[in-house]
């Protein structure tokens, strides 16, 4: 990345009006579907709908204009989707034609910064979006630009090779767009009835017609666009990783409650990283206690966050969990919209589609009480719940009668809910020695979490070659993508 994209990534928020077109008045010709591909079913919801509400959720975006072939299917939808920022209005015959609809739509309270980004392409990412938006703002135009990947040649003819271009001296020219909006205006007034008709690229008519060369903004992969079938079958697949809501819930993790909104994929902090972990202190087989007279609050953004109290479920954590956590954290992040850390249930998971509960076991007869537990609390409208158990010793007898016990124990704890429910047993890791103390007739084992997140800082690379982590992450990461209930009510023992 340059270093002018760098200094344009530190913006965080535009200081301008910003207002979006977003033409989606194709017939989908190459795609070969009865149904415009604007309007085909992807991750539940018509296509459009993804990157309208990207933009929906854009604070610093005041108005979408959608322009539609047809009008009454498209305001459907959009209402459907309670989009309040958008209005719809009817396309023209060509591209051009129908993004200048749009510009002339916003002309009467016209924006600073114009955004043009299409409808079929299904992610927008906020970091791309906010570097176009604030070129723009700088140049008077931006665009998003890609390396080739295939070598460009220009035949003859006769349909001879008449030249090979140089593929590391061109681009691919991707959305966002973004033009001041005068400038943008301007140029559609000057171009002529051909470019209208037949032209595809704005960069091109502002230069052209406004004499201002764009800014071109290194993108990212996730820009595609869906044209071909292959494309669409990509979305289907993709989509539902980026719109996955995932809460972790685990005591040993987070003591303060923290916000989805401050945990996405762009966030500039690690989850689970050492500023939010200082200051935890916990007993293997004690729960964290609710006084948090002792907790210190750090300079993290995760530790500002507003406290809520811990559910009554008795979650037994402590390093191990961290452990699995550190294990999983790059997948998590890597397969979700949003990661939110909580030791309550309720609340979390509202308004998440996933829950993975991180915790330990003293022993297998611990099951069903856990089970049960968290089956009364958690709520019931979610889509998918992995709970994570770790094994204090190695020496609990796992054996097949015993698993068939707590797989039907499981299913029967879960019935009234309508997520899939899959149960991972794991043993402690061997990167952990455990120290007893005589605590009168009983031995507790305890564990300084600190002690060992400094660990983990000077043994990430043992981590990542670890094969009880290899199968751990590639079995969460199979159960979060699973679209059938071929896993429910399973207990797996790693």
């Amino acid at each position: 990345m340059s270093q002018e994209a760098e200094m344009i990534q530190e913006d965080v928020v535009p200081q301008c009006r910003v207002a979006a077109v977003v033409p989606a008045a194709g017939c989908g010709e190459r795609m070969a579907h009865s149904v415009p591909k604007q309007y085909l079913p992807v991750s539940g919801r018509p296509l459009v709908i993804h990157c309208l509400t990207a933009l929906q959720e854009v604070p610093w975006v005041a108005r979408v204009v959608v322009v539609a072939d047809d009008l009454a299917r498209m305001l459907g939808v959009v209402q459907q989707a309670r989009l309040s920022k958008v209005t719809v209005i009817q396309g023209g015959g060509s591209r051009h034609r129908s993004i200048c609809a749009g510009v002339e739509a916003l002309a009467e309270d016209p924006p600073d910064v114009v955004v043009v980004h299409d409808g079929v392409r299904p992610l927008l990412p906020l970091t791309i979006l906010t570097q176009v938006v604030v070129a723009a703002e700088r140049y008077g135009v931006a665009g998003t630009v890609r390396p080739l990947v295939s070598t460009v040649v220009k035949p003859d003819p006769k349909g001879f090779l008449e030249e090979s271009l140089t593929r590391t001296h061109y681009r691919n020219s991707e959305m966002p767009q973004a033009f001041r909006f005068d400038v943008l205006r301007e140029a559609y007034r000057r171009c002529s009835e051909d470019e209208l008709d037949h032209g595809t690229e704005c960069l091109a008519l502002a230069f052209h017609h406004a004499g201002i060369r764009a800014k071109l903004v290194p993108g990212t992969p996730h820009l595609w666009k869906v044209t071909e079938e292959r494309d669409l079958v990509v979305a289907r697949t993709l989509l539902p990783r980026h719109h996955r809501r995932i809460a972790v819930i685990c005591k040993a993790l987070t003591m303060p409650y923290t916000h989805p909104d401050k945990l996405t994929r762009d966030a500039e902090a690690t989850i689970g990283g050492t500023s939010l972990h200082h200051g935890v202190r916990v007993e293997l087989q004690t729960p964290i206690s609710d006084d948090h007279s002792s907790i210190n609050q750090t300079e993290s953004s995760f530790a500002k966050t507003n406290y809520i109290p811990h559910t009554s479920v008795p979650l037994v954590c402590g390093s191990e969990c961290i452990h699995v956590f550190k294990c999983l954290e790059s997948s998590l992040r890597k397969n979700s919209q949003h990661v939110y850390l909580s030791s309550d249930f309720n609340i979390t998971s509202t308004s998440s589609s996933t829950v993975v509960v991180v915790t330990t076991l003293g022993s297998l007869e611990e099951f069903e009480q856990c089970t049960k537990r968290i089956a009364e609390e958690l709520n019931r409208n979610i889509s998918s719940l992995v709970l994570i158990f770790t094994l204090r010793t190695a020496e609990c007898n796992v054996t097949l009668p015993n698993v068939q016990i707590l797989q039907q124990t499981l299913k029967l704890m879960f019935n009234k809910h309508m997520a899939n429910v899959t149960v991972l047993i794991r043993f402690p890791s061997q990167n952990f020695s455990f120290q007893a103390k005589d605590s009168g007739c009983e031995k507790e084992q305890t564990i300084s979490v600190e002690s060992d997140i400094t660990c983990y800082q000077g043994s990430t690379t043992e981590l990542e070659q670890c094969d009880e982590r290899g199968q751990l992450v590639n079995l969460v990461a199979t159960l979060l993508d699973q679209t059938t209930r071929c896993f429910h009510g399973q207990v797996l023992v790693l």
